[in-house]
């Protein structure tokens, strides 16, 4: 009796160990558990990036020749116009006017400026020509870039407050564009008015402030800057096909498209500046010590406003435990960069596809932006190449008129005009196609050479001739006659 009970003490002692055992098995088991997955419950937003700002910075200013910059003047002048709201409120109605020909379809972009229902649109123009002087004065710097800054304040001239990281200064690119139209609509009245040298002036200024946009470090200021000047060559070449233009002002616009032009010289710096944003918009969304924070990344990503997180947030952030660390994040990006200038460069290959669908995040979403992101660079640069052609076009159509000028008649080929290197292709390394047509304007059509991949369907006519959608005889057979102006100036 005394064994058995002495055997059943043993076997309850025994028990109790194990019992304690898996007790201190499992307090230690959650002890780990808790001990690895705090850092991930309890992660922060990441503090300021100075540094990340100051190499975007460095980046922008590399190859700026000295002196002072222009963007100091063309700051405090859109500041002074009420810049931050598009040139002013109480300049909407007229700016509506005024945009109205570069509407795309609209007959009156097809017509001349004295035509009289662009009457209005002449006097919208003049509530806005006194803006021009002070932008050229902001051009005829030649060191000129705009600072990003993290506080956004684009306009503002005190220093930056840190934020949450760098800020793309949209505000400004509204302003920029619409003083190109402003441009591009002054030079069409001079052009009526025979001011050759203002129109060659406002061609300057037109190309200037596309070109230093476009040399920013970002492809959406690039995108805008192509587009900039894409409605600078656009009234250019319409204007050559309706007038004579005088050879010190052909003279003048060759000059100026050699000076500001090519949108092939900027690619390289876009790609690595882009790789630098990338990386800071990625870093924002890791903590101080290197925690990937889903819901700030998914903040980002949806371009929310930045907040602090639930505690819904901070378990769900358990995940992360799995997710790429801070340093797998930045090799991602720079992996990106090869591909993302070969994508550029129309040189893709199998491995950047595979490549371009490698993401910093471990999110399908996220990794749709990379993918996305990497198209367009691929459309970008089929934009270069699409501009490069169409401006080295508008040289030779420069070209053109100073043989017209010099001979009285047009040449029968371009060979007999200009030299060969002068009328080739940059882009294919082909000459432009030249044919003599029966036309009262300019009595030929200018091509792009046939097949060339930056036409990706588009007309391969670069000097479209123009024809009225309605003549001005039939507007005012139809309106009694003649309509007065009401007095432009």
């Amino acid at each position: 009796m005394r064994q058995s009970m002495k055997d059943a003490k043993t076997s309850r002692g025994r028990i109790k160990r194990a019992m304690l055992c898996v007790a201190g098995g499992v307090a230690l088991f959650c002890g780990l558990l808790v001990w690895a997955a705090w850092p991930y419950v309890t992660a922060d937003a990441p503090g300021p990036d100075p540094a990340a700002l100051a190499r975007l910075n460095a980046l922008l200013e590399e190859g700026q020749p000295e002196g002072e910059n222009g963007w100091d003047v063309m700051r405090d002048f859109l500041r002074e116009t009420r810049g931050e709201s598009a040139l002013g409120e109480d300049l909407n109605e007229a700016w509506t006017l005024l945009k109205d020909p570069y509407v795309d379809p609209s007959e009156l972009f097809n017509n001349d400026w004295d035509d009289p229902r662009l009457a209005e649109h002449r006097k919208a123009l003049q509530t806005f020509v006194t803006l021009l002087p002070p932008v050229e004065t902001a051009m005829a710097y030649p060191r000129y870039f705009v600072p990003y800054r993290s506080d956004g304040a684009v306009f503002s001239g005190t220093p930056d407050t840190l934020g949450d990281g760098i800020s793309i200064p949209t505000t400004l690119y509204t302003p920029l564009r619409k003083l190109t139209i402003i441009s591009a609509v002054a030079m069409r009245r001079a052009a009526n008015e025979g001011r050759w040298n203002d129109v060659a002036r406002l061609f300057e200024t037109g190309m200037a402030l596309a070109e230093r946009l476009s040399r920013q470090a970002l492809l959406i200021e690039w995108l805008i800057g192509m587009s900039m000047e894409s409605v600078t060559l656009q009234e250019l070449r319409r204007l050559i096909n309706e007038f004579d233009i005088p050879e010190p002002a052909s003279r003048r616009m060759l000059q100026a498209l050699a000076r500001h032009g090519h949108p092939w010289r900027n690619s390289d710096r876009l790609i690595k500046g882009e790789v630098e944003y990338g990386k800071a918009w990625s870093r924002a969304a890791y903590s101080d010590d290197g925690v990937f924070l889903w819901w700030r990344a998914e903040q980002i990503f949806r371009w929310a406003t930045l907040s602090d997180p639930t505690l819904v947030d901070r378990l769900g952030n358990l995940r992360s435990m799995v997710a790429p660390s801070r340093a797998r994040m930045e090799e991602i990006w720079e992996q990106q960069e090869g591909a993302a200038g070969r994508t550029f460069r129309n040189e893709r290959t199998e491995e950047d596809r595979a490549l371009s669908g490698l993401s910093p995040f471990p999110s399908e979403d996220m990794n749709e932006v990379m993918l996305l992101t990497m198209e367009q660079y691929g459309t970008a640069g089929q934009l270069a190449r699409r501009q490069t052609a169409e401006e080295a076009a508008t040289a030779v159509m420069l070209r053109l008129e100073l043989y017209h000028a010099s001979e009285g008649r047009w040449p029968t080929g371009l060979s007999e005009a200009m030299n060969e290197i002068d009328f080739r292709d940059p882009v294919t390394g082909v000459p432009f196609a030249y044919e003599r047509v029966a036309e009262e304007r300019r009595p030929y059509v200018l091509r792009s050479p046939s097949g060339a991949e930056y036409l990706d369907g588009r007309e391969d006519e670069l000097n479209p001739i123009r024809r009225h959608a309605e003549t001005l005889a039939e507007y005012e057979q139809e309106n009694d006659g003649p309509e007065e102006d009401g007095g432009e100036e």
